[in-house]
């Protein structure tokens, strides 16, 4: 009997606090984020030096890329002009038949390329998922643009980086970093 009176007292105990969360009013719906995913483009040839392709690696890269981020709900992809990228994005593109969009209103030189490229993002996918595919040269100074402060430099020999950054409508910008396909 006491062994009893004992369950019962523990089990409302348990319980209570479970009803009490069922009954409490519905949270509010999540706010909406907008989440860039950043690549470096795949390992490219020697040749031609203005405009190279990709290497075996580089193509095995993009299609790792494709595996990599084909639940994300990708709605936008873009890149630059140059092969390397173009190449890098295609597999992703054809794979979520989602087209690339280049972006070409200025140049990499140029000191503010990562602040209008994070600009047009912003204006144009708020609250989307986009694939930004570009250069060892262009990712940290759009990384900057979408308010990484800290953005990493990417050496030239590197193209497993993988980089989320998520940009909530309240609160700070978030960065995660992460690798994909065989290691650089």
């Amino acid at each position: 009997m006491l062994r009893r009176t004992f369950l019962l007292r523990t089990a409302s105990l348990l319980v209570l606090p479970l009803i009490a969360l069922a009954a409490s009013p519905a949270r509010p719906v999540a706010e909406t984020s907008t989440t860039i995913i950043l690549v470096r483009h795949g390992e490219k040839t020697a040749e031609p030096k203005e405009d190279p392709t990709l290497t075996p690696a580089g193509e095995a890269r993009a299609m790792a890329l494709a595996d990599v981020v084909r639940g994300a709900g990708i709605s936008a992809i873009y890149s630059t002009r140059w092969k390397r990228t173009q190449l890098t994005a295609r597999p992703v593109s054809e794979l979520l038949k989602v087209p690339i969009t280049p972006f070409e209103a200025t140049t990499p030189g140029d000191p503010k390329y990562g602040q209008l490229y994070a600009a047009e993002l912003l204006a144009k996918q708020r609250g989307k998922v986009i694939l930004v595919v570009g250069h060892s040269n262009t990712l940290p100074a759009i990384l900057r643009g979408l308010g990484i402060a800290d953005a990493p430099m990417i050496p030239d020999a590197e193209h497993d980086n993988l980089f989320i950054v998520t940009i909530p409508e309240v609160g700070p910008t978030r960065l995660v970093r992460a690798r994909y396909g065989a290691t650089s």
